[in-house]
């Protein structure tokens, strides 16, 4: 098992609340889509950075090829509210 960072900087006035919410829906798609496991990650937001550590079976779980329409959609609206894009490093 791997566990993987997700994040992404907060370059809008959005409420916190708000972005921590998406990212929960971010977060549940990657799951029904079997790129991450469990309902066990770490959340939280230092600064204006919100950061996901999600567990996954394989390295590359969280490459973009495998995303269904719901983790792209998704991915996209909290890019466009954050006004940044998700990094993800793989294998922490």
């Amino acid at each position: 098992m791997y566990i993987q960072e997700i994040s992404l900087e907060i370059n809008s006035n959005i409420d916190k609340n708000d972005i921590v919410d998406e990212f929960g829906i971010l977060m549940s798609h990657y799951r029904g889509n079997g790129q991450i496991q469990g309902n066990i990650q770490t959340e939280y937001i230092t600064g204006n950075k919100l950061i996901g550590l999600p567990y996954t079976l394989e390295e590359n779980s969280l490459d973009g090829k495998i995303n269904n329409f719901y983790v792209d959609r998704q991915s996209k609206k909290i890019e466009e509210l954050c006004n940044s894009k998700i990094h993800i490093k793989n294998n922490l």
